[in-house]
């Protein structure tokens, strides 16, 4: 990927968090009206997972694994948040115990918390040192294209899928609302997070990662690439062509 891709995927982390957020509140102000908009606690909370980011993820040095990890677990996220959407829509149907809708709604404020550290993470603010990326040349399969094409796909059937009930048994004009909101945000979400989907499979399949950070011992502008050993473990590539250190 080059530094155009870089930029791109990054600024599609910011929106898409943005989006998420936005939607969120919609969400919660249909399921639970009040006079208060669940606008002014989701900024509150978005300032408490800035801050939470700010003294959690120190200056340090990315590893592969943690590269590979948080850009799977993106992917997971999202997917428990967009459940935790269709749960709390439902939850008339299919929520006996009273305190269930609290901790689908505690759920997705952890979620959103944890959005904004994955954000973060993908920017590798906290990786000054050494921070990783994908090769230029780093490709899918057209397996694993057809593999991620068909994973979205079935995603977006099953959400439609379990939005097919007559939305008049909620017998609430805010839950019917946001059952045929919540509906089409889920399929967006979806479709919207396939770039995420795309970088967490380029990630576990990846053999070769891209460096740039300081070297530990002279201290100069590092730079490089990182190989899989066939024994699994990561290392630098000592080939002269693939590192280069400069004064800076």
């Amino acid at each position: 990927m080059g530094a155009v891709s870089f930029m791109l995927y990054y600024l599609y982390l910011i929106l898409f968090s943005i989006f998420i957020f936005i939607i969120t509140s919609i969400h919660l102000d249909l399921i639970n009206p009040q006079e208060r908009s669940s606008v002014g606690v989701l900024v509150e909370l978005w300032t408490l997972s800035y801050l939470l980011s700010l003294k959690l993820l120190k200056n340090g040095r990315q590893t592969p694994a943690s590269f590979i990890r948080i850009r799977c677990l993106s992917v997971i996220s999202i997917l428990f948040l967009t459940s935790c959407f269709i749960f709390n829509s439902l939850m008339t149907l299919i929520m006996e115990p009273i305190w269930t809708p609290a901790i689908i709604v505690i759920s997705i404020f952890i979620l959103l918390v944890y959005q904004t550290i994955s954000l973060f993470l993908h920017l590798g603010i906290s990786y000054m040192d050494f921070h990783l990326f994908h090769v230029k040349t780093a490709r899918l399969s057209k397996i694993q294209w057809l593999l991620l094409f068909l994973f979205h796909t079935l995603l977006s059937v099953g959400c439609y899928g379990l939005f097919c009930i007559d939305a008049n048994i909620l017998e609430k004009d805010e839950l019917i609302n946001n059952l045929h909101f919540i509906r089409y945000i889920c399929i967006a979400i979806n479709l919207l997070s396939t770039p995420m989907t795309y970088q967490s499979l380029l990630a576990w399949n990846s053999e070769k990662l891209d460096f740039v950070g300081i070297h530990p011992e002279t201290k100069l502008h590092w730079k490089g690439v990182m190989k899989k050993m066939e024994n699994g473990k990561w290392e630098v590539d000592q080939t002269p062509r693939d590192h280069d250190l400069c004064d800076v």
